[in-house]
């Protein structure tokens, strides 16, 4: 459901409602309406990645400050999370004979949540013909280190990834993505699986670097 105004001041389109701004303001259940007609939804994409707190059994406990428990704790400036993309394997690129050309691969990564956090990052497109094995570091030119600083509610953070390929007959298209809570991302070199716009998995990955300073070392 969502709301309505007889003059239509207050009304909300019934498509694509940003789940993840009822869950700031703390509803514990809400239903949600998703007219998903077109693939790729964002907001089915976030549905599924913040569930997999919980690896989707469909309860996820609100933090301590949103229950009333303690108030709502300040974050310290110095922390940040900062990802380096290094490669993607087996992207699925079996378009790629119909395309005149080699296209070229790009990765954006945004944080949703809370608005005053979110932010979108993005690389060069890399030229790849083939999709086994796609590398971002191998040119010093290509910015594939992003990072994020001064997240004022990281546990109702999302990290979204998005493989976005270039075609010179098609354009700018996303072909996989991948969205993860910040609570689950953990330090050091990670292997990231990608699902398709349906949200599910392919035999896909990107192979990053992470820096969490967000949550404990040894979880």
């Amino acid at each position: 459901s969502f709301p309505y105004h007889k003059l239509g001041i207050f009304s909300i389109p019934s498509h694509e409602i940003p789940a993840q701004h009822a869950r700031l303001f703390g509803f514990q259940l809400c239903p949600m309406n998703f007219e998903i007609k077109r693939r790729g939804s964002i907001q089915d994409h976030v549905n599924h990645g913040w569930f997999a707190n919980n690896g989707g059994c469909g309860y996820v406990l609100k933090p301590h400050w949103m229950r009333g428990l303690i108030e709502a704790p300040e974050v310290k400036s110095d922390k940040s999370l900062k990802i380096t993309i290094i490669s993607g394997h087996f992207i699925p690129c079996h378009h790629m004979s119909n395309v005149r050309g080699k296209s070229s691969l790009s990765v954006q990564v945004q944080l949703l949540g809370s608005p005053t956090d979110e932010k979108k990052l993005e690389t060069q497109y890399v030229q790849e013909s083939k999709g086994l094995r796609v590398r971002w570091d191998k040119d010093s030119t290509v910015n594939n280190c992003f990072v994020f600083s001064k997240i004022k509610r990281p546990e109702m953070a999302l990290v979204y990834v998005i493989l976005r390929r270039n075609d010179p007959d098609k354009g700018k298209r996303a072909i996989a993505q991948a969205c993860v809570p910040l609570s689950l991302i953990r330090d050091g070199l990670r292997i990231i699986p990608l699902c398709n716009d349906k949200s599910e998995p392919i035999f896909g990955w990107l192979f990053v670097k992470i820096a969490n300073d967000f949550f404990e070392k040894d979880r």
